[in-house]
């Protein structure tokens, strides 16, 4: 029997693993009412009561991924601070020398030609509003957040740092290809006037809410800014922020690019579902006519 062969070119496996994990957290997300509090539930929403009731009855497999602290939080922007500079070394090295961008950027090349048509600009402005986020978010870690003992599973932990690897390989995968298209065209032109805006606003808007959540005096209902709106803004602002990404990279002809764009779903997947389990919190502890009248995550849609 002939045996068949598949092969993915470097973009399309980054949004192949992008997907699955977008699958796998929806699964996650309807699960039994105890495995999936087990799973999803972390920070300040689970007290070590419920942890240790939600353990009591789930599966012992499950529970031994253990928790580790939510503040590593601060872990996901300085681990893709580390990747952003190994991928910008490679990027610079001579062009005589062999390395793994170029490695990458060749296959890309080879195995789909016209997607691999990001413009040397376009990267470098992705770049730079990826590096705002994570420089502005490793801020809030130190300097605006409150310290907390509330923890998070493991698995959360190494997803997010997956997400964070992926996205770092994302900006760059079908950008290298074509290094030396250094001028904006009319074209990408419009695309960065479309995400320029989108990503401005949602990464000052984020940066209020946290401070919002920051100035509660204990872990109770924010009822600031946007969150007179919606029940998680902060989440919106994220799916705002990487959807921008998506535009301000797209290769010529398109509007969005496929790889930051699977990534971006995977941003409004895993805040989507973690909102809804916010939601839900919000409405035990204070009473669901303090969140009724409040949209999840998206205005108008959810």
């Amino acid at each position: 029997m002939a045996m068949i062969s598949i092969r993915l070119s470097p973009a399309r496996c980054i949004q192949a693993v992008f997907i699955l994990s977008s699958c796998i957290v929806l699964a996650m997300a309807v699960l039994p009412t105890a495995e999936r509090k087990l799973l999803l539930s972390y920070g300040p929403r689970r007290s070590q009561d419920e942890i240790e009731e939600i353990t009591k009855s789930s599966n012992e497999t499950a529970t031994a991924l253990g928790q580790v602290p939510h503040s590593w939080f601060f872990t996901y922007y300085a681990f893709y601070s580390l990747c952003a500079a190994f991928w910008t070394t490679q990027y610079f090295q001579e062009r005589n020398r062999s390395n793994l961008l170029r490695a990458m950027a060749q296959t890309q090349l080879e195995m789909a030609p016209a997607s691999s048509t990001t413009t040397g600009t376009q990267l470098a402005l992705v770049w730079v509003m990826m590096m705002l986020q994570a420089v502005r978010r490793l801020y809030e870690c130190f300097v605006v957040m409150k310290p907390s003992k509330s923890t998070m599973w493991f698995l959360h932990w190494v997803m997010g740092l997956g997400f964070y690897f992926g996205i770092s390989m994302a900006i760059w995968v079908e950008s290298s290809a074509s290094p030396s298209a250094a001028d904006f065209t009319t074209e990408t032109t419009m695309k960065a006037a479309v995400a320029l805006p989108l990503f401005a606003y949602g990464w000052f808007m984020q940066y209020h809410c946290h401070r919002n959540l920051a100035k509660l005096k204990k872990y109770s209902l924010p009822d600031q800014g946007l969150f007179c709106y919606l029940v998680c803004p902060h989440y919106a602002c994220e799916c705002l922020i990487y959807s921008s990404l998506a535009i301000a990279a797209a290769p010529t002809g398109r509007w969005c690019n496929q790889t930051l764009l699977s990534g971006a779903i995977f941003v409004v997947v895993n805040l989507g579902v973690t909102a809804l389990g916010t939601r839900t919190w919000y409405a035990e502890r204070f009473g669901m006519e303090k969140v009724a009248s409040k949209w999840i995550m998206i205005p108008f849609l959810y």
